[in-house]
């Protein structure tokens, strides 16, 4: 929240007991005094709605409370919002990753429910650059000469495996089978020049801590994505940007309106629809590392501009106000004012396929 100096502060809720939970996160805010309170809640039960009502009771008159999710698991899926019901109505914003989440949330009268994407850290998953900014890898000549970079991997996947019933008691749909299909035509094609790294895999394979997860993508050509949903709207794994932001070429399965994302395929990543085509584009574009570093750069460059924690935070910034029920347009100078309003008269319709939130039931 605004709290000055402080600006922000974490509470993380698995660290406590359900009783000191509760406590930790009413002190918190008692003594910070926020003008946000933002939850970032995936469980049943981790936070309840007393905790909500006793947070609006000790924090800042303005302060806007939202739940938010980034994942889709057995207990949070759009098969499974009940939980968020309750929960909804005490908060002020309901905002998900998955637009599919959204739909539901509206539909049984959570009319506070909104789309917000999960963005990635850009201090850790970034291109490796030394002191002056320059980007640096390690070298290595070809077979002609040229100087190129030396990779570990030709395409890596992290990720945990899951058995193919394991989400089917809850969840309607999901894909744990085709992610098995799609790691097991790497592995055959691949060799060890396939990096997997996860729990759940026969046999079992190196799991690699989050806080040293980047390297790994630096250290391969090609990153692998594929979500446990990838039929849900909007939606898909923050591996992706992590791929992305770390410079190796994307290779994902496509997933409804991925085009609000920016990725081109051929252009900043590849897409793949059955784990052959994924085989088949990894083998086509490593035989040309010209192409290969130049969709890299690409999906990087996207990366950056469009998917950061900070970008999340400026595209937040009018759901707070909407909230509040201010107008975002007071925060603007009458320059950048302008210039909004030029571009809307320019570009009065929505382009196609990319959601509109106040026409959804």
């Amino acid at each position: 929240g605004d709290t000055g100096d402080c600006g922000y502060t974490q509470v993380r809720w698995p660290d406590f007991p359900r009783e000191e939970r509760q406590k930790a996160i009413i002190e918190a805010v008692g003594i910070l005094k926020p003008t946000l309170v933002f939850m970032q809640l995936q469980t049943p039960g981790a936070v309840d709605v007393e905790t909500v009502r006793a947070i609006r009771k000790v924090a800042d008159p303005r302060c806007v409370i939202a739940s938010w999710c980034g994942d889709i698991a057995s207990e949070n899926s759009p098969w499974r919002a009940d939980w968020q019901v309750d929960l909804g109505r005490a908060c002020d914003l309901t905002l998900h990753s998955s637009y599919s989440h959204v739909r539901v949330l509206r539909s049984l009268g959570i009319h506070n429910a909104a789309y917000l994407q999960i963005g990635y850290d850009d201090e850790q998953y970034r291109e490796p650059r030394d002191g002056t900014g320059e980007i640096v890898y390690e070298c290595r000549d070809d077979k002609n000469g040229r100087e190129i970079r030396a990779y570990d991997y030709d395409v890596c996947f992290l990720g945990s495996r899951y058995g193919a019933d394991v989400f089917s008691a809850s969840m309607s749909q999901h894909d744990a089978k085709l992610r098995d299909d799609v790691v097991e035509a790497m592995k055959m094609v691949g060799g060890d020049r396939f990096g997997l790294f996860g729990n759940g895999f026969d046999p079992p394979r190196p799991v690699v801590p989050v806080t040293e997860s980047h390297e790994i993508y630096w250290r391969s050509k090609i990153g692998l994505n594929v979500s446990l949903s990838n039929d849900l709207e909007c939606y898909t794994s923050d591996r992706l940007h992590r791929i992305l932001g770390c410079g190796a070429l994307l290779l994902t399965k496509s997933f409804p309106m991925m085009s609000t994302y920016g990725l081109n395929h051929g252009e900043n990543c590849l897409v793949w629809e059955t784990p052959e085509e994924a085989v088949q584009l990894a083998r086509e574009v490593l035989a040309d590392d010209v192409a290969c570093e130049e969709i890299a750069c690409a999906g990087a460059k996207l990366a950056r501009e469009n998917h950061t924690w900070d970008v999340r935070m400026l595209e937040l910034a009018p759901l707070l106000d909407a909230a509040r029920g201010e107008s975002h347009a007071a925060h603007l100078s009458a320059e950048d004012l302008a210039e909004v309003r030029k571009e809307a008269a320019l570009d009065a319709a929505p382009p196609t396929g990319v959601p509109v939130l106040a026409e959804v039931p």
